[in-house]
């Protein structure tokens, strides 16, 4: 069992050079351990069962293929960063061209100084938007069903660094939510981080949560 997944970008070093090979040739297929909705409908590259797991392979035209990675490309460039070089609207040349920009990684990631490939690290950033956009969205539709049936959950909060309570701070659609939403309000977003205080601060946020439909 792996513990450490490493980011997405590091994952893909190897299919850079898959893909590098794949667009040379002439093969009319290309088997890919991709989910193949995914690829060829989002212009998404992900695992079919995971990384370092025993992937099934899924067989692709050559049309499928190239017209998957110009997709894949084109994402990438909008989703990523401004100065990546990627074409936002690639042909083949474009996704060609694509493959051997690479980007160094900050200080501020876990592996400062790495080089990888600049077309999957702005692909990674593209998947952690697509993520939060629809994690937001569930959580909206989640809050205006409980504001229907009247169960939505609130609290009132000294917001860090300030000294005036905020009555009824914002309203969520379960208990859950609602205690993590007053642990970053009073302590930031790192409240977690000290796991020898996160019980007691979830306790305090537990006891200020009512409904404020009641």
């Amino acid at each position: 069992m792996m513990n450490n997944i490493p980011s997405y970008a590091i994952q893909m070093k190897e299919e850079t050079k898959r893909h590098t090979t794949l667009l040379r040739s002439r093969s009319k297929t290309v088997d890919l351990p991709y989910k193949r909705d995914e690829f060829v409908n989002h212009g998404l590259i992900e695992w079919s069962v995971g990384f370092g797991k025993e992937n099934t392979m899924n067989t692709f035209t050559r049309a499928e293929y190239v017209a998957s990675m110009q997709k894949v490309v084109a994402n990438a460039s909008a989703g990523g960063i401004k100065s990546s070089g990627l074409a936002p609207e690639p042909n083949l040349t474009g996704v060609k061209n694509a493959l051997p920009l690479t980007h160094t990684l900050g200080r501020m990631s876990p592996n400062a100084g790495t080089k990888v490939s600049m077309l999957f690290h702005c692909l990674a950033k593209h998947r952690r938007s697509l993520k939060s956009n629809a994690k937001k969205q569930a959580n909206a539709d989640a809050l205006a069903v409980a504001q229907t049936t009247k169960t939505s959950v609130t609290f009132d909060v000294v917001p860090m660094g300030e000294k005036k309570k905020v009555k009824a701070h914002s309203e969520h659609a379960g208990v859950k939510q609602a205690i993590r939403a007053y642990c970053r309000v009073k302590w930031g977003s790192d409240w977690h981080a000290d796991t020898t205080l996160k019980p007691t601060r979830m306790a305090e946020a537990t006891k200020a949560l009512y409904n404020p439909n009641i």
